[in-house]
């Protein structure tokens, strides 16, 4: 019994060994490869849908105000990142340099427009179009 206790003392962390700080740096890797991976994604979806809609991707990127078409097919291409590839809000206004609250307004923008039937179909070709481009990177 008393081997044994020792035994347990010889697993314990050392003082020196910060756990807090140790497990944030892991938290602070995970989120900084999140957002990598976000900005990548709407990188790849934004050539993607820039192509599709014959619109220059720096328009799309732009962090300016720019015409209602170009808004329309920006809006488009947010609301495919967040429903295609399953990123969050935060995730593809970061990957747009746009604010959360900005992506929100895009995606009811477009879910309200699929009620006509050429633009639902529009929409449609655009999610397949990315999600067979992006296959490889569609997480579970």
């Amino acid at each position: 019994m008393k081997s044994l206790a020792i035994q347990q003392t010889l697993f314990q962390p050392t003082e020196s060994f910060e756990l807090d700080s140790f497990l944030k740096d892991i938290g602070q890797r995970r989120l900084r490869r999140s957002q990598e991976r976000a900005i990548e994604l709407c990188g790849n979806i934004i050539e993607i849908i820039s192509a599709l809609f014959n619109v220059p991707s720096k328009e799309l990127r732009s962090p300016h105000r720019t015409s209602q078409s170009i808004a329309q097919v920006r809006q488009i291409a947010m609301y495919v990142a967040h429903v295609v590839m399953r990123l969050s809000m935060k995730e593809v206004g970061l990957g747009f340099d746009r604010e959360r609250t900005t992506v929100l307004y895009a995606c009811h923008q477009v879910e309200d427009q699929r009620d006509d039937i050429e633009f639902d179909q529009m929409i449609v070709r655009a999610e397949r179009v990315t999600a067979a481009a992006l296959a490889d990177r569609l997480e579970g």
